[in-house]
């Protein structure tokens, strides 16, 4: 996430008017990331997250919708796209434009990714490998090997002597794996931009009857103190266990 494009205020309006959310009140940049244009938009429709597609054109949203869309339907946790206009109708700068509802949840330093919440990451790819395979649109990937070299001439171009070891050592592996032979694997549907600070974990409570509570915070999970979700109270521990609550097992982690 990151910003190369602006958006003023009334820009913005523009856009939250026509989802019929009213005007927006105020703009939040998103300053991280390197592929698309971000804010956080709010209003008194609450806060909403706008993406400005910096690289694709409107097929290229038209794909993405339609794979968001698919992957939603076969139980895949996804920010929703909010209702409004077509794919690729209302731009700034020339640029599509979207809006998703906020998705909340924690991102965790390296230090705190314990094997539980990597293999609640690989839980969730694997959800979205599985419902992809019956997607019936197959594009070739904006990051293959030939898209990273014309990425990475245009690094080198920047004449930067703090990126030339690192894009010298990009540039060996890329022409390692050219001489390698093709290899037949499995291909379809992966997230393709999967890194720490990409994954949000929420954590949640699965009550006996089946039904889970999501918790927005995990600060109450590293000090012993209520925590007040659905009108109930639920006490956690250090350990990520629930007491003095007959109705609750054991505390669930989860990513998104």
């Amino acid at each position: 996430m990151a910003v190369y494009t602006s958006l003023e205020l009334e820009e913005a309006s523009s856009i939250t008017r026509a989802h019929e959310l009213g005007d927006t009140e105020a703009i939040i940049p998103i300053a991280a990331g390197s592929v698309n244009s971000n804010y956080f938009v709010e209003g008194a429709f609450g806060r909403v997250f706008l993406r400005i597609y910096e690289e694709q054109e409107r097929a290229g949203v038209e794909y993405e919708w339609a794979l968001l869309k698919h992957l939603a339907e076969r139980g895949v946790p996804l920010p929703r796209i909010l209702p409004g206009p077509e794919p690729g109708e209302l731009t700034i700068a020339g640029k599509p434009v979207a809006l998703f509802e906020l998705v909340r949840g924690e991102e965790y330093c390296q230090k705190m990714i314990t094997p539980a919440r990597a293999a609640s990451v690989g839980a969730a790819l694997a959800k979205v490998h599985l419902a992809g395979r019956d997607f019936p649109i197959r594009k070739p990937s904006r990051f293959g090997r030939p898209e990273l070299r014309e990425r990475l001439a245009i690094a080198e171009a920047a004449e930067r002597p703090e990126l030339k070891a690192v894009l010298e050592e990009q540039l060996r592996l890329l022409d390692e794996f050219d001489k390698r032979p093709p290899l037949e694997l499995p291909s379809g549907i992966i997230h393709g931009d999967l890194f720490r600070d990409n994954v949000k974990y929420q954590v949640y409570v699965r009550l006996d009857n089946g039904k889970e509570m999501t918790i927005e915070t995990n600060t109450n999970i590293k000090k012993i103190k209520p925590v007040y979700s659905n009108g109930q109270k639920l006490l956690i521990t250090k350990d990520h266990y629930i007491i003095n609550l007959s109705n609750v097992d054991k505390i669930k982690q989860k990513s998104i």
